[in-house]
């Protein structure tokens, strides 16, 4: 490459399938800037797919000597129109992202356009790594070109993009435990995607959860098969690609510091993303895969010894092999739809509860009216007698000389945290809430959780088989008590998951009878489906997870005993 490398961009634009631009790209597009490279007209080439204008190829080439000859010969052997979709129209076509008004014109089949490019700078870490970022689109444009054109069944490419994604994972470094947290966290990341319009992530990660079901020795079998991979610098496509990411890694490693713009984690799966693009995944694709991965990575963990961060730990499998899944739900359940989480929000932000009424009732009142309430819940609570139960069991006490609160915690690092969802309350917004124990408020989290959902995310709502309805659909306030082991970890290592689960039942035992001094009912529900309620809360399932579920309402005093029972 030149010392000052100049790219130019010729946009093809194509309304046709997948298969059919495949074919371009084999056919037509690789042979002749193949060939230009090799006659030294150009220096390099690689392509992306994208959608402004219509969905089109981005084919970037360094250093053309005649870019508007390019443009002719390709424009003589893509014949426009004779394989162009009749179902291609912009209104079909942008129903899928969320342009602006601007952005949505629309370019003919065949029509190719030079442009400039603009490098994405600050989303590759800096003006010192784009050219790095570089390299690897032209390595990721060689192997996604081997991989079309090896694979135009739409099941082995998403198989081979699986591999690369193992592969990619092993090349950075990444330990079981911070694939599952990468991948994950990928996953949820489109939530928030700006370019795409929200899609409910649960029928995704439901989908990645059947496939891995349904073969888990092949999914779990292929860490051992690409091994060999991993460290080959063969000639083969898998060779060559993780040779590119673990060249790429250690050169983000080597210019980590101030100057670089993003982290390292993000720059890799932003090279994943483009690697997905060039292989024609779909979004929901690439998130099925990411989740995929995570199960995979999860179920292949080794027995490790006790301080080792391996996912092998005892209590790590324990963690996992006590989940719930799906299948263990009423036939009935509903997706989830994906809850949007602030990240990072500040206490000043956070809307104050009524200052909180002090409890009259005794200690022995208290246990005594202490009762879990099945479907005796009647309308009429307040944000004073929500922001009582919470302020009154969980709030840091506003007197106290060092962090405090009305439950103990191992080490004072309370790594449990409270959500909840409220309908109808007189002084709340419907909706899911996070609450702010040091500011003693409350914040409301972008997204919903529609209790009919949760009514069916757990074999003990709705049909009970105890006897009797646990129903959801009438109860005001719905906690979430949320663990995050990361909090425990640094000084507790491996007895961190007994601690905060401990710290879950203190908190859950104190919210239980401030409850029951305010007269109100509670019913705690640890059955769930874990996965499918973490990941609707973006959470990993690994380090962060719901620990309990606890519902609040006012209690029926028509309903008698029947539905108040003793536990």
């Amino acid at each position: 490459m030149t010392a000052s490398p100049r790219w130019q961009t010729l946009e093809i634009y194509l309304h046709r399938t997948r298969e059919e631009v495949d074919r371009v790209l084999v056919d037509v597009v690789q042979p002749l800037l193949d060939e230009l490279r090799d006659a030294g007209a150009i220096d390099e080439w690689y392509f992306l797919r994208y959608w402004h204008d219509g969905p089109h190829l981005r084919v970037r080439v360094l250093n053309a000597l005649l870019v508007e000859g390019i443009r002719a010969t390709l424009s003589s052997r893509i014949t426009p129109g004779d394989t162009a979709s009749p179902a291609f129209s912009p209104a079909d076509f942008y129903a899928g992202f969320a342009p602006s008004p601007g952005e949505r014109r629309w370019s003919a089949d065949g029509e190719i356009r030079i442009a400039g490019y603009e490098p994405e700078v600050e989303r590759y870490g800096g003006a010192a790594a784009i050219r790095d970022a570089e390299r690897l689109f032209i390595e990721s444009g060689r192997v996604a070109l081997s991989v079309i054109a090896a694979t135009e069944d739409r099941g082995k490419r998403f198989a081979v993009a699986a591999d690369l994604l193992f592969l990619t994972v092993t090349a950075v470094g990444w330990t079981t435990l911070e694939t599952v947290r990468q991948a994950r966290g990928y996953f949820s990341s489109w939530d928030y995607s700006d370019e795409t319009l929200p899609v409910p992530s649960e029928p995704l990660r439901q989908a990645a959860e059947r496939a891995f079901t349904a073969s888990p020795d092949r999914w779990i079998g292929r860490s051992r098969v690409l091994g060999p991979y991993a460290t080959a610098d063969g000639e083969d496509t898998y060779s060559q690609w993780s040779g590119a990411v673990r060249r790429y890694s250690r050169a983000l490693h080597e210019l980590s510091g101030e100057s670089m713009t993003n982290s390292h984690s993000r720059i890799i799966w932003s090279q994943v993303h483009m690697l997905h693009n060039r292989l024609g995944l779909t979004i929901d694709e690439e998130r099925i895969l990411a989740w995929l991965v995570s199960m995979a990575a999860l179920a292949s963990a080794g027995g490790t010894t006790s301080h080792d961060e391996a996912l092998g730990r005892p209590d790590r499998r324990y963690l996992e092999w006590s989940k719930y899944t799906r299948n263990d739900a009423p036939a009935s359940l509903e997706a989830l739809p994906p809850v949007k989480r602030e990240e990072g929000p500040s206490p000043d932000r956070a809307a104050p509860f009524p200052p909180p009424r002090p409890l009259l009732a005794t200690m022995q009142r208290a246990l005594d009216n202490r009762r879990s309430v099945r479907d005796g819940f009647v309308s009429g609570l307040t944000a004073q007698d929500v922001g009582d139960l919470l302020l009154g069991a969980a709030g840091q006490k506003p007197e106290a000389t060092r962090p405090s609160r009305p439950y103990p915690s191992p080490g004072g690092a309370f790594a449990t945290e409270l959500y909840f969802h409220v309908t109808g309350v007189v002084g709340l917004d419907d909706g899911l809430h996070h609450f702010d124990p040091v500011s003693r408020g409350h914040r409301p989290v972008a997204g919903n959780l529609p209790l009919d959902a949760l009514n069916g995310m757990s074999p003990y709502l709705g049909e009970s088989q105890d006897g009797g309805e646990l129903d959801l659909s009438g109860a005001q306030v719905v906690l979430f008590l949320v663990t995050r082991l990361e909090a425990l970890e640094p000084k507790y290592g491996p007895r961190s998951l007994r601690l905060a689960l401990l710290e879950a039942g203190h908190l859950s035992q104190a919210l239980c009878l401030v409850a029951s001094a305010l007269a109100l009912g509670s019913l705690v529900v640890s059955g769930y489906a874990d996965d499918a309620l973490n990941a609707a809360l973006h959470l990993d399932g690994v380090d962060s997870f719901v620990s309990e579920m606890l519902v609040i309402g006012k209690r029926d005093p028509l309903r008698g005993e029947h539905s108040i029972r003793p536990d």
